[in-house]
């Protein structure tokens, strides 16, 4: 009867530890602590990013305001890196195209000899190379400025990236990024 009793005895303190322990979990009080999350980015702050990832002739300094954003920056750059550019930032990247595109062949009626012998690019030919060009353009301009704020979560986002199939240039710029990264400190 003793032993029946104890183990009886055992098996609810047992039982009171696996209940502390549950308890203190869903409490929200984990073992390892969490690093504290990483703030929304404000209006300026997504200007700012916009700002850079679609400007199609800004020198390579003008990604310091971007860096200065830090590690809030990071989920909106590594989704411009993975994704490329919104579809309205595209479409609207399309429309100025097709603008452009009707531009040249108006020039060509008025003036044939500026490209005597040929024939203009079908529009979609014109279009499409000029798009998909901008929207490489966004993401190795995403994947500097990931270099350029460096950290845990952007090294992990550029990693993530690289494991994607994507044009030489992309590779060569996520690759840069991940040096330069690897050498920042970021703890903000």
């Amino acid at each position: 009867m003793k032993r029946e009793t104890h183990r009886k005895a055992n098996g609810l303190r047992a039982l009171a530890a696996v209940s502390l322990v549950c308890s203190a979990l869903a409490c929200g009080r984990p073992a390892v602590p969490f690093p504290p999350p990483i703030p929304p980015l404000a209006p300026p702050d997504q200007d700012v990013i916009a700002e850079w990832l679609e400007c199609a002739g800004c020198p390579p300094e003008q990604r310091a305001p971007v860096v200065r954003v830090g590690l809030r920056a990071v989920p909106l750059l590594g989704a411009a890196l993975r994704r490329g550019p919104p579809p309205a930032v595209e479409a609207t990247v399309r429309l100025a195209m097709e603008e452009r595109y009707q531009e040249l062949l108006d020039y060509l009626k008025r003036h044939p000899e500026a490209l005597p012998g040929s024939d203009p690019r079908l529009i979609s030919d014109y279009v499409d190379f000029y798009v998909n060009n901008f929207k490489i353009a966004y993401r190795i301009r995403a994947a500097q400025a990931l270099g350029g704020v460096g950290g845990e979560p952007a090294i992990k986002e550029l990693i993530a990236a690289r494991q994607l199939t994507a044009p030489g240039d992309l590779q060569q710029a996520i690759d840069e990024a991940i040096t330069e990264g690897r050498g920042k400190d970021r703890s903000r």
